[in-house]
């Protein structure tokens, strides 16, 4: 019993199942990518094993509660936070087996009282005269796992229901092989495309909503028949019959038999809206035999009904039926007799009734000015329950909470008349969860300041250690020191490229061009914004600048639409030097790497057409798997965008400055209106008088006629779209933003200052004198002022979207520089914290500004982040990582410093001071980053409760924040642990431990899928620098494990 005990209650299995349990959750993600979502919960989230791993934990940390005596007072805040766990585990246990999922589906005017379920059942249906009863059982299918067998009993007669074969997302195929049955195909179409469909003779299907028959009686519908080896057709709607060769009409009346016509297109009328259905008879009719085969290679591709071909065994009999189920299906087969007993199989969703009544008075949707991106949607309803009647909105963020069941908005019908809402009831399920979020909360914020803890003991050590006086070597100020030549040598060389030639040609004064900046401009997405602004983010995007010699964006704009031939021929069009010598030498790029327009067209000899020199490149460059481009793909595709942005500028798609009259959803065009491609006449004579305008000011030398024509423009927007438009001063920050490009200069601002700061702290250690440590003060205080700096630049971008910047990859680096330079005045005492985090946040707004991997466009934010969660959840992730980065990179320089230790022997005991220093204020790092990511995960439940009507949903961007919490978990337990318990090995775990976090924060977004898709970016290859910065990690992490060893020998000797 003792050693069951001590299995149980061991740190040693903790961590074990801490590890298995993060890793398990880890290969789920990639099995959910490669496969399907089913496939992850088959065998790993919803497994009998996972749940067992998880139980474990629970006995474990129950006894480990006993075992370190958590309920004393000294530690109280640690049991908080340690119990708070078994209620999170509890409710996890309620919402998997007890709660009800699933979602409503309703039109206006309609009434509705069932959800159908969202998960997947194996379902039965047995009749016998008057007596009818259905069965269900869940089940989850997959190519892995088909091999479903199931036992019923109907009036104490056993039921069996065995799967032979399970063929996902199948498509019907004809097999000409076996003649033994007569079919007709039937070729459609729907709101998907092109569907094909085929009836078997003396069967029914139903093709788009309407039944079809071949030589079978129906009621209502279209019937098929043969007679005297000729087919005929009797519909119940009228229609029309067109020939396809020399497009003849002819009309049949319903009810009436009319000879069928093979390959003419036949049109009927369904209903009282004049809906047209279409379909085709291509062949007449076929013998052969209907397969199912497999269309697809991800098994949730399109959403395709699988085919499923049962055994069913009943009263001594047994037969064989193949039907289609799936996700939202709720058809059954048609029905197998056994005696006098129908029998139904299907696989798919179910009804669940609800005890009330929901009707639908009116759905509202709003786009965005001028665009077709939802805003906002909002459903009116009308809540009735026996005689009660009650009105209620439903729109994202904002639930209907009635008797347990949460209804949330999570979609909407194309034609905007009809929506879906998520249906949810686990009330202990949430109740206990979050509870648990509570109690964590309260445990971790306590645990920061009560006496007794671990955090407030390292608080002690690190202000002991403060008080000692110690030196540092020479090796590292020369090794920061060509960090530094390195960062100024590439500021250098990115001042080297000049165009030449351009601003010459060019005569339109800057004021002007500041003129036009401010005018208003609608994007594709809706925002209202200043022309300074798009035509800053187009120049980017072509140039990879914000100016053109001494051109800035504003008068390239102009001179652009003014002339677009000239630009054809100018040179700026940047190429990417990594698609090799052969991609620049096609493209004829010049030593700074642009080429022009006209370079990548040529004159096709066969046709006398321009066509685009890289078409076969770009097609197959595009074709293949993202991860399989190399650099001459991804150079290919990189130039190809940048010259569909020159196209779409001739075309006049970015300078959408003329408001539509009494347009319904307030759109804005430019001289070509933006659905039709027809010529508006009033912006083309607009936009024409003010190109004229621009060459009589050249001309006369007086800028005042072409500002004339730049206020009648700016007039006509304040009287067709007044309500529309940012203020002025908002106009004002914006164009301020964009000019100082504030985080741009930062990251080289923080490189070179954060360098600074590091070769200033080895040298107050080295040189002891009193002056330097006044220019501590001073470089701390310059950091500072770039800390207010980059605060206010996120203020600037708040001011201007109208939400908290930090809902793309872009804004969430900007914030997380600001928060780094934070931490490191958490620790100003320390000025190697100061400068490392200046350097990460140097680093982190390098990597948001180069590439192509952020996009620093402002743009429009989507229904579900229009919520205060926003502001609470994402600060407080993305904050945490901040923690974790600086927490990674004082573990490697504690490597490096150990590797120095057995270099400089001299100054071995001051350098092993500077260790444990550093290492106390990692450990730190890790604690809050610990606590900042647990709180932000589990306030992230509770939006995606109020959101997607669920707590927790395993989707892969908070799996991997659970597996995150898992492994620092696990780093910041390791000293309980007798041969873990070394400075080494926690440091060196620190920085192997972020490569979950760089998962969570840019690894979900580009590799994975889910629903944070609004935060996703396109795959992109691992850059090579991480493979160096690896190879880098090894030989510093071999060379510092060596020298600790000799360290802890050495030690051990002097001690005998």
């Amino acid at each position: 019993m003792q050693k069951i005990k001590k299995i149980l209650f061991s740190t040693k299995i903790t961590s074990f199942l801490f590890l298995l349990l993060a890793l398990s959750m880890a290969i789920a993600t990639f099995i959910e990518k490669i496969y399907s979502t089913d496939v992850s919960k088959i065998f790993i989230y919803e497994s009998t094993w996972f749940e067992v791993i998880i139980f474990l934990i629970i006995i474990n940390l129950i006894g480990n509660i006993w075992k370190y005596k958590l309920w004393s007072y000294r530690k109280l805040p640690l049991f908080i936070f340690h119990f708070s766990f078994i209620f999170i585990f509890i409710g996890g246990i309620f919402s998997r087996y007890f709660s009800l999922e699933g979602t409503m589906s309703i039109r206006e005017g309609e009434i509705n009282g069932k959800i159908l379920s969202s998960k997947n059942y194996i379902k039965l249906k047995i009749n016998q005269g008057s007596n009818t009863r259905f069965y269900h059982d869940p089940y989850i299918f997959s190519s892995f796992h088909n091999g479903y067998q199931g036992g019923f009993f109907f009036k104490k007669n056993p039921l069996k229901v065995k799967v032979i074969d399970y063929i996902p997302c199948a498509k019907i195929f004809l097999s000409k092989d076996n003649t033994e049955e007569k079919v007709i195909k039937i070729v459609s179409t729907n709101q998907k495309g092109r569907t094909e469909h085929f009836v078997k003779n003396g069967e029914i299907i139903n093709v788009n909503g309407i039944i079809f028959s071949f030589n079978r009686e129906i009621p209502f519908g279209i019937i098929i028949f043969e007679k005297n080896h000729r087919l005929y057709i009797k519909s119940s709607f009228s229609g029309k019959s067109i020939n396809m060769i020399n497009r003849k009409i002819n009309f049949f009346s319903k009810k009436v038999d009319h000879l069928l016509k093979i390959r003419h297109l036949y049109q009927i009328k369904i209903n009282r809206n004049h809906e047209i259905m279409q379909w085709v008879i291509p062949e007449g009719v076929v013998k052969g035999k209907l397969k199912y085969v497999k269309s697809c290679d991800h098994e949730e591709e399109n959403n395709k009904l699988s085919a499923i071909t049962a055994k069913i065994s009943f009263q001594n009999q047994s037969k064989i039926v193949t039907f289609l189920g799936g996700k939202n299906t709720t058809n059954m087969s048609p029905p197998l007799f056994f005696n006098d007993y129908k029998i139904s199989i299907g696989y798919g969703s179910i009804f669940f009734n609800l005890p009330f009544f929901i009707k639908l008075k009116k759905f509202k949707l709003e786009n965005y000015p001028g665009s077709e991106f939802p805003s906002t949607f909002i459903s009116h309803v009308t809540l009735i329950d026996k005689n009660n009647k009650k009105n209620y909105f439903i729109y994202m963020n904002h639930v209907l909470n009635y008797k347990g069941f949460r209804f949330f908005q999570s979609g909407y019908d194309p034609d905007g008349k009809g929506t879906h809402f998520s249906v949810n009831n686990d009330y202990l399920g949430t109740y206990f969860s979050y509870m648990g979020y509570l109690l964590m909360s309260i445990g971790m914020f306590f645990t920061l300041f009560w006496k007794g803890t671990r955090f407030n003991d390292l608080k002690k050590k690190l202000k002991y250690l403060s008080y000692k006086n110690y030196s540092i070597l020479f090796i590292g100020f020369y090794f920061l020191s060509s960090i530094q030549n390195s960062v100024f040598s590439q500021i250098q060389e990115f001042k080297k490229i000049p165009l030449e030639n351009v601003s010459d040609a060019i005569h339109i004064p800057k004021k002007h061009g500041d003129n036009f900046g401010r005018l208003l401009v609608q994007d594709q997405k809706g925002r209202i914004k200043p022309i300074n602004t798009i035509a800053i983010e187009l120049l980017r995007k072509i140039h990879k600048k914000d100016s053109i010699g001494n051109l800035d964006a504003n008068q390239w704009f102009i001179s652009i639409h003014q002339d677009n031939i000239f630009w054809t021929k100018i040179p700026f069009i940047k190429v990417d030097k990594k698609g090799g010598h052969e991609f620049l030498n096609k493209v004829k790029a010049n030593r700074q790497y642009y080429v022009s327009l006209m370079d990548l067209y040529f004159i096709d000899s066969k046709n006398s057409k321009l066509k685009f020199l890289l078409q076969e490149d770009y097609e197959q460059a595009f074709s293949k798997n993202p991860f399989q481009r190399n650099e001459y793909d991804k150079a290919i595709l990189n130039l190809s965008e940048r010259v569909g942005i020159m196209h779409e500028i001739f075309q006049g798609k970015y300078i959408r400055i003329f408001p539509i009259p009494h347009d319904v959803n307030q759109t804005w065009s430019s001289w070509v209106s933006n659905s039709s491609n027809k010529l508006n006449p009033l912006g083309l004579s607009m936009f024409n008088n003010y190109l004229k305008s621009l060459l009589f000011s050249q001309n006369e030398k007086n800028w005042n006629i072409a500002d004339k024509e730049i206020q009648k423009i700016r007039l006509y927007q304040i009287q067709h779209a007044k309500p529309i438009l940012p203020s002025e001063n908002k106009i004002d920050v914006e164009i301020i933003y964009n000019k100082l490009n504030i985080f741009y200069v930062l990251s080289f601002l923080y490189a070179f200052f954060g360098v600074i700061v590091l070769i200033h702290s080895f040298l107050t250690i080295f040189l002891e004198k009193k002056y330097m440590y006044f220019f501590s003060k001073i470089f701390i205080s310059i950091l500072f002022v770039l800390f207010i700096l980059n605060f206010f630049g996120l203020i600037s971008r708040w001011y201007i979207s109208g939400h908290a910047p930090w809902t793309n990859g872009y804004e969430s680096a900007i914030f997380i520089s600001w928060c780094l330079i934070g931490i490191s005045f958490l620790f100003y005492k320390n000025q190697f914290v100061s400068g490392i985090t200046a350097l990460i946040s140097s680093i982190l707004l390098m990597v948001a500004h180069y590439g192509n991997v952020m996009d620093p466009e402002i743009t429009n934010l989507v229904p579900v982040l229009k919520s205060h969660w926003l502001i609470i959840h994402v600060a407080t992730i993305t904050s945490s990582y901040g923690f974790f980065l600086t927490g990674a990179f004082l573990g490697f320089l504690v490597l490096i410093l150990f590797i120095l230790k057995i270099c400089f022997r001299n100054y071995s005991e001051m350098i092993y001071i500077h260790i444990k220093k550093l290492t106390i204020i990692n450990e730190i790092c890790l604690t809050i980053g610990l606590f900042l990511l647990s709180i932000g995960t589990f306030l992230g439940s509770v939006w995606a409760n109020n959101s997607w009507g669920r707590y927790w949903s395993w989707d892969p961007k908070e799996t991997w924040a659970l597996i995150s919490i898992m492994i620092y978990a696990f780093v910041l337990h390791m000293r309980l642990i007798p041969y873990l318990r070394n400075i080494f090995i926690f440091n060196f775990s620190s920085i192997l431990s972020v490569s979950s976090i760089l998962m969570t924060y840019f690894g979900v977004n580009y590799y994975l899928s889910g629903l944070h898709s609004y935060a996703k970016g396109d795959p992109i290859s691992i850059p090579y620098w991480v493979y160096y910065s690896l190879l880098v990690l090894l030989i510093v992490s071999i060379l510092s494990y060596y020298s600790f060893k000799f360290h802890k020998k050495i030690k051990y000797i002097n001690k005998q």
